[in-house]
C-alpha cells in the first residue's frame, strides 16, 4: 500500500514512526528516495523522523540498536547551553547518517497548565525563552548538516492533555504573543521553515472550529 500511494501520488514528505535497527532507516531511505516520482521530477522527498521515538520493540525485549539519549525533559532540567548544543548536534548527526532529511521535534508548547494534565519526557518546560532558545540550537546543529526541523505543538497547549480530552490551549490571547507563541516566533525568526500544527482545541482563538489544525484563524491568521 505504500509503495502505490508513492507511485500513483506526489508526497512531499513522509514522516517514518518507528523503526527497530538504524540499517533499517538506511535502506528505508534509500527505497524511498528512488521512488518513481522522485525519478521522474528530479525532486528529492523528505523523509523525517523523531529520533525519541524511532525505536520498536515487537514482542520481545528491548536491545539498544539506537543509541540511548537523553528526553527534553532532561535537557530543560539540566538547562545547559553546552550539553543541548552537544545533544542536537548528536541529533543532526544520527539522521544524516541514516538518511533523513528532518527532525520531527521537539515539542515547542510549554509545559501544562491544566489541572490533572501529566505533561510528558519530551516536554522542555514551562520557560518560552528557554525553549525558543533550543529551538534556535536545534536548528543551528541541523543547519550544519544541512538537514530541517519541523517543530510540534503550535499554536501551544500540546500538554495540556488529560485522560478524558485532546489538549487545550488555556491562555489568553492577550498572553499568547509572550507566552505560548513566543518559543515558536524565535523559531520561525531563526530559520525555521516548517511548524507542525496541532490538533488542540483553541477557544480563546476559534470557537467555532474543533482544532487548531481545521482553523482558519490559527492557520492563516497566526
Amino acid at each position: 500500500s505504500e509503495r502505490q500511494i508513492l507511485e500513483n501520488y506526489t508526497p512531499g514528505a513522509v514522516i517514518i514512526s518507528n523503526l527497530t535497527r538504524p540499517r533499517n532507516a538506511v535502506d528505508y531511505a534509500v527505497a524511498l528516495q528512488s521512488n518513481p516520482v522522485s525519478r521522474k521530477h528530479g525532486v528529492p522527498m523528505l523523509i523525517g523522523a523523531d529520533l525519541a521515538e524511532l525505536p520498536v520493540v515487537f514482542g520481545m525485549e528491548k536491545e539498544d540498536y539506537f543509541a540511548p539519549l537523553p528526553t527534553m525533559l532532561a535537557v530543560a532540567a539540566a538547562d545547559d547551553p553546552a550539553a543541548t548544543r552537544d545533544l542536537a548536534a548528536l541529533y543532526a548527526e544520527h539522521l544524516a547518517l541514516m538518511g533523513f532529511s528532518f527532525q520531527m521535534g521537539p515539542c515547542l508548547a510549554l509545559a501544562p497548565d491544566l489541572p490533572g494534565a501529566k505533561g510528558g519526557l519530551q516536554c522542555l518546560g514551562a520557560d518560552p525563552a528557554f525553549v525558543g532558545e533550543t529551538a534556535e540550537v536545534f536548528l543551528q546543529a541541523f543547519h550544519e548538516r544541512e538537514l530541517a526541523v519541523l517543530f510540534t505543538g503550535f499554536p501551544g497547549g500540546q500538554w495540556n492533555q488529560t485522560d478524558t480530552a485532546p489538549p487545550m490551549l488555556l491562555t489568553p490571547a492577550s498572553a499568547m504573543a509572550v507566552q505560548d507563541l513566543a518559543p515558536f516566533k524565535r523559531a520561525v525568526l531563526g530559520g525555521a521553515r516548517m511548524l507542525l500544527v496541532g490538533n488542540i482545541l483553541t477557544p480563546h482563538l476559534d470557537k467555532d472550529h474543533g482544532a487548531a489544525s481545521i482553523s482558519p484563524k490559527v492557520m492563516k491568521g497566526l
